[in-house]
């Protein structure tokens, strides 16, 4: 999986993935809070973040593929 990130503001980034396999996982190093979630770009997705080590927000990916994905902390909208 190749991951690139545009940092937009503290509440959003958009994330692209190439080369994903079902099952793998966008990990952010920001604290945990099940406010974080990702959708895809065309809007036919939305993830919902889990905690991951006890500490982070990851996003586990549907489908194979190559996603655009705009990963915001849904409050801020």
């Amino acid at each position: 999986m190749i991951l690139h990130y545009i940092y937009r503001n503290p509440t959003q980034y958009v994330v692209r993935v190439a080369h994903a396999k079902k099952g793998d996982m966008v990990i952010f190093s920001e604290s945990y809070d099940r406010k974080w979630i990702a959708t895809r770009t065309d809007n036919t997705v939305v993830i919902a973040s889990k905690k991951y080590s006890k500490f982070f927000n990851s996003f586990t990916l549907l489908q194979d593929g190559d996603y655009t994905l705009e990963v915001h902390y849904a409050p801020s909208r």
